[in-house]
């Protein structure tokens, strides 16, 4: 029993050495003087696990491992960063994986699921009214009743331990953090409540959203935090969408390949690409006042230029 315990801790342990410590950049194209920039490349720890996806993920691996449990079940869209990651790590510490796609099952797989099903995991296509549905009471019945005993992680890693990983994110920076901003993109909020608990200073927090007037992330983003916690200053920015979730304009794309030709810095149209436009953008209209120093956590995954046309982008489409 001692042996088969060391044996499943060393899993976790043999996973996380994958990783490698994030390292930042600094920003030079378009920066003003009086204005310093740093990206947390955090999109260059892993070539697939990408980003805060492994954070998200880490207790929530962690805690499977402790307890014995063989299955998780998480969800996610057909080109999810977070199910790339999750049937990765599945696969590298033995355990069985389910994905709850949203949407019905194509004809073809799209590249991303393809790599997620050869990791080994079962993919469960549910249509989108169901995996909409508010609460998902129904939808989570039929997993417990398909997948009895499994454990669940969030779609995006929004939940207790989720939020609790993400909140590691800065842990490789030296204290006090020496920043008078951070900005990171927001799609669950998962990634920017954790940065709230993660940081007990007056750094401002900025997110981008990177869907069309959910304002319910201004809720959301505090829904974890402990009682009585003292927030840092933050707010949600809702005007950097393109359109809305993966949504994307000729102008978008044009931007990242500019950024990419200065800075040498990948971006994906769905999340991190919406951040350093609104970045750009704020640092344009005098957001950030003289003397500023700001944080921009990239919270990588790529996988959603996978979709795009051959050709659109002058640096590889990523995994």
């Amino acid at each position: 029993m001692f042996g088969k315990e060391k044996y499943s801790r060393s899993a976790f342990q043999r996973l996380k050495n994958l990783f490698i410590t994030p390292a930042l950049q600094s920003l030079t194209y378009q920066i003003p003087e009086g204005i310093k920039a740093e990206v947390l490349r955090l999109d260059l720890i892993h070539p697939v696990v990408s980003g805060n996806k492994w954070f998200k993920l880490r207790v929530h691996l962690e805690t499977i491992e402790h307890r014995g449990i063989k299955q998780f079940v998480t969800f996610g869209g057909a080109y999810s960063n977070h199910i790339a990651a999750a049937a990765f790590c599945a696969h590298e510490m033995n355990l069985k994986a389910v994905g709850i796609i949203r949407g019905e099952q194509p004809a073809r797989l799209s590249p991303t699921l393809s790599d997620a099903q050869a990791w080994g995991m079962e993919l469960f296509f549910v249509s989108r009214e169901q995996y909409d549905e508010p609460g998902k009471k129904r939808l989570m019945d039929l997993i417990k009743q398909r997948y009895p005993g499994a454990w669940t992680i969030a779609e995006g890693g929004f939940d207790e331990l989720g939020i609790e990983g993400a909140a590691t994110l800065l842990e490789s920076l030296p204290r006090p953090l020496p920043y008078t901003h951070i900005l990171c993109a927001v799609g669950t909020s998962a990634m920017m409540s954790g940065l709230l608990r993660a940081v007990n200073s007056p750094i401002h927090i900025t997110g981008i959203s990177v869907l069309k007037n959910n304002f319910q992330l201004d809720t959301d983003v505090v829904k974890f935090m402990p009682a009585g916690y003292t927030q840092p200053p933050h707010e949600i920015l809702h005007h950097y969408h393109f359109g809305g979730y993966a949504k994307k304009t000729p102008e978008l794309i044009s931007f990242m390949n500019e950024l990419y030709e200065y800075e040498e810095i990948p971006t994906d149209f769905v999340y991190s690409a919406k951040l350093f436009y609104g970045f750009y953008d704020l640092v344009r209209k005098g957001y950030f006042p003289e003397g500023s120093k700001v944080l921009i956590i990239h919270c990588g995954g790529l996988q959603g230029n996978r979709s795009l046309a051959p050709g659109s982008l002058t640096f590889p489409s990523g995994h």
